[in-house]
């Protein structure tokens, strides 16, 4: 499946940015919940990363230093941040397969398809009515059906994977993985063009297979030789951006295996140790990361609009932004738990 695209002049330009959208299940017990702690920080710290991409793009010109430093922010992080998402993602089904077929399929129809059409028809109304950004047309709302609609595209893609986990229960989840990474690397080379939804749907696999059969990944990072891949994976990404040239690697298929390297160390460390240090902000933001990540593009827009005649720098505009951004999603955030009406928002 191709890239969606509606040739909106408000869209972000370069490859597509997602994030986790669905809620960490929590046990039944408190260390069962604590040690789910880590999956809200590092979903908190992909969303963050997401607003800040998103905001480079609305606001700043990478002629400053501090576009120029998002820039590379960006590059580096880019092979990593929708694998963590995809794999974070895949990694808490077997969680929700265990409720049972019907309400594994009730609960992503209502938390993951609810909500992409929801606000699919909020942006549209948005976009055609006081933003002005587009012109509109009745095929435009069933067009959502089949191309999803600016930054929507990632629940799009993740309700079609939490289709493909349970219509392939009876086979290993890294069998699937590995044929999705194969689809991809064949369609990539025979159109020239990356295949993020097989790509992705790859990593969302693998995540399935590392929470289902956790006990023998474990055994494989604890080994001297694992840790050693690693240490590559990292350093190969890290200089990646130095010598690729232009802004390859966001869904290149060819870095798959060493991306799959980095995360598969990532998440053995941070899972053994069962949180980040000092990082509660980032697990605040991880817990309510559909609010943040369906809430910060739309506000994005709407502020680049409303500051365009106001004499701010770049980097003036880029800091009200970030702050008012995170503010508003914060609000709806807790608003959420306290007011009906904000709640079937999300």
């Amino acid at each position: 499946m191709g890239e969606p695209r509606l040739s909106l002049s408000s869209r972000p330009r370069g490859r597509r940015e997602g994030v986790l959208v669905e809620g960490a299940p929590r046990g039944s017990d408190a260390a069962g919940a604590a040690r789910l702690v880590w999956v809200d920080q590092l979903r908190g710290l992909a969303v963050c990363l997401v607003v800040l991409y998103h905001a480079s793009l609305t606001s700043l010109d990478e002629a400053t230093l501090l576009g120029a430093a998002l820039r590379r922010l960006n590059d580096l992080a880019a092979p990593l941040r929708m694998p963590l998402l995809a794999f974070l993602s895949g990694w808490l089904v077997p969680r929700s397969l265990a409720k049972g077929p019907r309400r594994y399929l009730r609960g992503k129809l209502r938390h993951v398809l609810r909500p992409y059409l929801l606000w699919s028809g909020v942006m549209i109304a948005l976009w055609c009515g006081p933003l002005a950004l587009m012109t509109f047309e009745p095929q435009v709302v069933l067009r959502v059906l089949w191309q999803p609609f600016d930054h929507l595209w990632y629940l799009y893609f993740l309700f079609l994977y939490y289709l493909l986990a349970l219509a392939t229960t009876r086979i290993r989840p890294l069998v699937v993985a590995a044929a999705a990474l194969g689809a991809a690397l064949v369609l990539a080379q025979v159109s020239g063009e990356p295949k993020e939804l097989l790509l992705l749907a790859a990593f969302f696999m693998l995540g399935v297979d590392v929470a289902t059969f956790g006990t023998t990944w474990a055994s494989l990072w604890s080994r001297p030789a694992a840790r050693v891949v690693f240490v590559v994976a990292a350093a190969a990404l890290l200089v990646r951006p130095l010598v690729a040239s232009g802004p390859g690697g966001w869904y290149d298929p060819w870095l798959a295996p060493i991306v799959a390297a980095l995360l598969l160390g990532v998440h053995d460390v941070v899972a053994r140790a069962g949180s980040l240090p000092r990082a509660d902000a980032l697990a605040r933001v991880g817990r309510d990361s559909l609010v943040y990540y369906l809430v910060h593009w739309p506000a994005l827009v709407v502020l680049r609009e409303v500051l365009a005649p106001v004499p701010l720098s770049p980097v003036g505009r880029f800091a009200v932004s970030i702050a008012l951004v995170f503010g508003l999603a914060a609000t709806l955030a807790w608003l959420r738990r306290r007011v009906r009406l904000v709640a079937l928002l999300f």
